[in-house]
């Protein structure tokens, strides 16, 4: 069922920014907002753009993060984590569901383990990106291969074990995931005081575990 295959790619996607913004604390306190495109779908995806995540809007204060992602269908998605409690939260509002997951740990920390054997190339090539000249490098971990443009301009945040020994911020990357090109490009960067009611709960929400949630997609991202 192409629904299905395209919530099996946004769970995959999911546990990657949670990641993203489970460990950017502390140098840098705003917002963060990113645009999401997408090539080379395969056959089984085709005329699904619509249904892939489009926007991305991360906040950052202090150990805290917060993560919005605009989905096809009128749907979204929230991923909320305290880092210094390892606290992470899942908020999916999809196919009529409205679903909290509380992200155990040990889940987190096998992504950051997956992403912890990592090379990174540094390439005389730029991008201006909002203003900002950003240099490029190409990050690989095992197979996996993600071309960043990055900024020296911006306070750095470990954001992602895989970015995390970048020289600057990330603007723009790109990677290839399930035999599809997405391309991140920052379209907003703004340092500013953050609200503490951007961390809070979210009501409504009916709590599952991650295996539940994952079976209920047929799979998840595994």
């Amino acid at each position: 069922m192409k629904y299905t295959v395209n919530m099996r790619f946004l769970t995959a996607l999911l546990i990657t920014l949670v990641t993203l913004t489970a460990s950017a604390q502390k140098k840098f306190e705003g917002i963060i907002e990113y645009q999401m495109t997408y090539e080379n779908l395969p056959s089984e995806m085709a005329g699904m753009e619509s249904m892939f995540p489009q926007k991305q809007r991360i906040v950052m204060s202090k150990n805290f993060s917060r993560m919005d992602q605009e989905l096809g269908m009128g749907g979204n998605m929230v991923v909320i984590s305290d880092a210094k409690q390892s606290d992470y939260r899942m908020y999916m509002n999809a196919m009529g569901k409205k679903i909290k997951i509380a992200l155990p740990e040990e889940e987190i920390n096998k992504s950051k383990e997956k992403a912890g054997d990592i090379n990174i190339e540094y390439v005389d090539e730029t991008m201006e990106v909002l203003g900002y000249e950003c240099k490029k490098a190409i990050i690989k971990n095992g197979e996996d291969e993600i071309t960043v443009f990055y900024t020296e301009k911006i306070p750095v945040p470990s954001i992602q074990e895989q970015f995390n020994q970048l020289k600057g911020f990330p603007l723009y990357y790109q990677m290839e995931k399930s035999g599809m090109t997405i391309n991140v490009t920052a379209t907003k960067v703004e340092e500013e005081k953050v609200d503490k009611s951007e961390f809070e709960d979210l009501e409504g929400y009916e709590e599952m575990s991650l295996e539940d949630y994952k079976a209920l997609m047929g799979g998840g991202g595994q």
